[in-house]
């Protein structure tokens, strides 16, 4: 599978690449999460997508589940004259 300028560029400064019959949502997570042990160093050096990249996916990663709908209410029973 090729994979983007700003993967490679990712995996490369994680040293990061996908676990044989790892899904492509677990590996993204992982290396969303390698990505918050780097150095400011490293981080600085990263381009714009990349740390655009990285932001947005660490954020979805933290939300907490969202909240069902809640349940409907029973219907109140006319009476019909």
């Amino acid at each position: 599978m090729a994979v983007s300028k700003t993967e490679s560029e990712l995996r490369r400064v994680t040293r990061l690449k996908p676990n044989r019959g790892e899904t492509r949502q677990a590996f993204l997570a992982r290396l969303a999460t390698a990505m918050t042990k780097i150095s400011n160093t490293v981080w600085g050096s990263l381009s714009d997508r990349a740390c655009r990249w990285t932001n947005d996916a660490i954020q979805i990663i933290n939300r907490p589940k969202i909240a069902d709908f809640p349940k409907p209410r029973k219907a109140k029973k006319r009476n019909k004259k």
